[in-house]
This record gives structure tokens, sequence and C-alpha cells, in this order.
């Protein structure tokens, strides 16, 4: 879901440190994959819980008519040293002072990226949207 911060700082022991698009997510292709989500959330209490549910984390969004996959969707706990990805269906346990960064899926690209003009590919470059 696409909850405002404010919400969720009201109505959850957490704090949101990060909002921003996930650069390099979307697939290559004439027409470039949509980026994807970046958020991510400081636990500010003991024992609270995360339960993931969620698609496309193993296999990618596909690109079709020669595009590119964009990249699938990624939940990890205490980027890092003490790193740890989640599974698309788990729940753990949360200590305050945890990270849980989620990044959704980029959409897949249309067509073979060589037919995308290479001024849209510099500008995608400087744009972050290419990997």
């Amino acid at each position: 879901m696409n909850t405002p911060v404010e919400v969720i700082e009201h109505e959850y022991p957490i704090v949101v440190e990060e909002q921003a698009l996930r650069e390099g997510s979307g697939g290559d292709g004439r027409r470039r994959g949509g980026l994807g989500l970046r958020r991510a959330y400081r636990v500010t209490a003991d024992e609270t819980s995360l339960t993931t549910m969620l698609e496309r984390r193993v296999i990618p969004p596909w690109g079709i008519a020669g595009g590119a996959d964009g990249l699938p969707f990624r939940v990890t706990l205490n980027p890092g040293p003490r790193a740890r990805d989640l599974r698309g269906k788990e729940t753990v346990r949360l200590s305050a002072g945890d990270l849980v960064l989620i990044e959704t899926s980029g959409g897949g690209g249309f067509g073979p990226p060589a037919e995308r003009p290479a001024a849209a590919r510099e500008a995608d470059r400087r744009e972050g949207y290419a990997r």
C-alpha cells in the first residue's frame, strides 16, 4: 500500500527514514519499465512483528517483445553487515532499532533495448533509470 508517512508513523511504532524511487529497477527496452519504490522503516519498539505477503520476489516482472525483466521485489532486514533477506511469505520478530528496507518490483520493458533512441538512453542514465 502507499499509505502516507504521517499515517504510518502515527499508527505504528516505526519511523519512515527513506522514501524514494528504486533506481535501475525498471526493465530495459524500447519503452522502459517503470521504477519500483524504496521505503525504509526504523522500528521504535521491542516485540514488534512483521509479516510479508508479497509476490514477484523470485520471478521478476517480465519484459515483453524483447524487453528486459524488471527487478524483483525485495525486503531486507537490517541492510549492511547484519542483512537478512526476507521471504515472500514470512513472519519475523523485530526489536527497537531494526531497519526494514522494502524495495518494490520494477516493471518489465517493452521491445528490444537496441531500438531505444541514444538520447533517451543517455537521459535514462542521468536520471537513474538504467542499471
